[in-house]
């Protein structure tokens, strides 16, 4: 696949498009160069950015910087005087999407000082309801419940302790949310009014309830509700439904689409981010991605999920269905930097066949983690429970846990997307063996919760068990039919603090002589290796 799209000038760019094309109408990005003479302040950010969208920032310590100002409003008048359509801006990256018949504005534009570069990236099609279509395939067939998904990643942990999901935002960039308004299965979410927005980036016009089903079913994995047969993973989260996808074509607007959607995730005070989407072919081959692509820094949607976790969102995104395919890599935004891309496993933990390959183009693990992806049960359009195959349903399973775990952690310190992603990979169960599908494996939620510690929290599932008491600045470590046990613990710059050998079932440290602060317990069993981190006051 060549790959000629980031840098078409104008005039190759004409050439390229047939005489047919050329009459349609036509998307392109305008880049700006700076945001000099806007009428928005840094000193005022509630005129750009919800309450909670403010206060996120505020828990995770992140600023609010110049990139969190609207593009300027002079220069999208500027652009639309030449005669173009406005669509939609990207604050972020600032620039716009327009629409345009006529190749004549575009040489204007062009001119005006304020512009960076202009690039094609695809033909409107009429934003009618649509057929069912799904970016990963899926088939449809009979199941049971979610119980075995959730157990794989010891979920269960997290919801017996009350950890649901409250008071989390989870955005989601989909291609659709069929029936989501009328299906039984989300009735809590409508009663209790958790559905906090559902939009389309693509047109005001468009009713997401009546488009592609795609978006409902990963819904269905976090959000769906139905007592003694179906209880997803983030069951009382709340959640923005946002199209981003528009399923009958493909072209590279799309993915300028997606930075518009977790823009507008991040400006609504999103949490948790889950897109079931990735981008790499498309109708126009001009457009195609590269695997040399594939590094995070080339593709618009994967430098914007880079951004929102510098802004304080989870970004889980699913690594993609090209397992099998001569593709064979994982697509955009999978592939940003500081996000969490998610693989799929079977049952028993295996890879799935179909679930994408990493590495990333420049080296770095992906995905990061996985989950259930082969039979993954889900709650169908019409409210009944079935399951299916993709990647784009493992992704869900993922970030709903996330959401509960950060349910968990909020109010206990000040927080990092970093440091959580960090800790969900080094409770997985390939955290020292990463592989190419797999990531560093399936996270375990009964053993992340104890790696950051205010209250006494004990694991049950596992071989090792950790009681801290805060008031005696104790910890007990309790090993279960293991042998050859080493324990230490650590400051954060990874400096060895102490050190011991344990033989007895349960092994008290007297961490008193310690100064305040957050410190790492390690316990080495063989190969395996526990974290636990505790905070001393």
């Amino acid at each position: 696949m060549k790959s000629t799209r980031l840098k078409v000038g104008i005039t190759a760019l004409f050439v390229s498009i047939s005489a047919s094309i050329v009459a349609s109408e036509l998307y392109y990005f305008i880049r700006f160069a700076d945001k000099k003479g806007t009428p928005y302040s840094l000193l005022r950010p509630e005129e750009f950015l919800s309450v909670r969208a403010i206060e996120r920032r505020k828990l995770f310590g992140v600023g609010i910087d110049s990139t969190d100002l609207p593009v300027n409003p002079l220069y999208i008048s500027e652009v639309i005087a030449t005669g173009v359509q406005f669509h939609s801006s990207s604050k972020w990256l600032n620039g716009i999407t327009i629409l345009s018949s006529d190749s004549f504005p575009l040489q204007a534009i062009k001119q005006l000082p304020f512009v960076k570069n202009i690039q094609y990236t695809g033909i409107r099609t009429s934003a009618v309801s649509v057929r069912q279509h799904v970016r990963y395939n899926y088939t449809l067939s009979d199941y049971g419940s979610s119980e075995a998904q959730i157990r794989q990643l010891n979920g269960q942990f997290l919801h017996d302790k009350g950890y649901r999901g409250k008071g989390v935002l989870i955005g989601i960039l989909d291609s659709g949310f069929r029936n989501v308004d009328t299906n039984p299965a989300f009735d809590s979410l409508r009663i209790a009014n958790r559905i906090t927005g559902a939009a389309s980036v693509i047109s005001s016009a468009i009713d997401v309830y009546r488009q592609d089903a795609h978006g409902a079913l990963v819904l269905s994995v976090m959000a769906a509700n139905i007592p003694g047969r179906y209880i997803g993973t983030a069951p009382e989260a709340s959640y923005l439904l946002l199209q981003t996808e528009y399923a009958p074509n493909e072209y590279l607007v799309e993915t300028d689409f997606w930075v518009r959607g977790i823009e507008l995730a991040d400006s609504a005070g999103a949490d948790v981010v889950n897109s079931s989407l990735g981008y790499t072919e498309f109708d126009d081959p001009a457009m195609n991605f590269t695997y040399a692509d594939m590094n995070g820094r080339v593709a618009r949607s994967s430098i914007a999920a880079e951004m929102a976790a510098q802004k304080g969102m989870i970004v889980c995104n699913s690594i993609g269905n090209s397992g099998a395919l001569p593709w064979k890599y994982l697509g955009s935004p999978a592939d940003a930097h500081a996000i969490l891309s998610i693989g799929a496993t079977t049952s028993t933990g295996e890879a799935s066949a179909f679930s994408s390959y990493g590495p990333s183009s420049d080296g770095r693990v992906k995905p990061e983690l996985s989950a259930t992806g082969t039979r993954t049960a889900l709650v169908n359009t019409q409210g009944s429970i079935t399951s299916s195959n993709g990647t784009s349903f493992s992704s869900p399973v993922v970030a709903g846990m996330a959401a509960c775990y950060l349910q968990f952690l909020r109010g206990q310190q000040s927080l990092s997307v970093g440091s959580i992603i960090n800790q969900l990979i080094q409770s997985a169960n390939r955290a020292a063996t990463p592989h190419p599908q797999l990531g560093y494996g399936i996270p375990d939620f009964a053993k992340v919760p104890g790696l950051i510690t205010g209250n006494a929290a004990t694991t049950t599932d596992s071989p090792i068990t950790f009681s801290f008491n805060p008031a005696a600045k104790t910890i007990t470590v309790g090993l279960t039919a293991l042998r050859g046990i080493d324990i230490s613990v650590h400051d954060l710059s990874g400096r060895r603090l102490m050190h011991l050998a344990a033989g007895n079932s349960f092994t008290e440290l007297n961490l008193s002589n310690l100064n305040a602060g957050v410190y790492l317990v390690q316990v080495r069993a063989g190969k395996e290796l526990f974290n636990h981190k505790i905070l001393l006051r």
